[in-house]
């Protein structure tokens, strides 16, 4: 991923505030648009409203990724939910 757009820390918003923080400032990187992923992880230093995640799974819906994985350092009061059919 790239993140084109500069957008201001998560962790200085409100929760109502930080998905639309994140609108549009996440790509594919088109030097690897054309690889074939079947699984991906993705590390995130913490969740706090799991706003970047949200993000990012829409990005991958138009992948061609069958699985992925969401890494996390810290966990603050979100409970997350796997894309993973096992």
């Amino acid at each position: 991923f790239i993140k084109p757009k500069y957008t201001n820390p998560q962790s200085s918003l409100p929760k109502s505030k930080r998905q639309s923080n994140l609108t549009k400032s996440f790509a594919i990187n088109k030097k690897y648009q054309t690889l074939d992923f079947k699984q991906l992880i993705i590390f995130d230093d913490i969740a706090t409203t799991g706003s970047t995640f949200k993000v990012i799974s829409k990005l991958l819906k138009t992948s061609q990724s069958d699985y992925y994985y969401i890494c996390l350092a810290a966990n603050t009061r979100l409970t997350l939910t796997s894309n993973h059919p096992g």
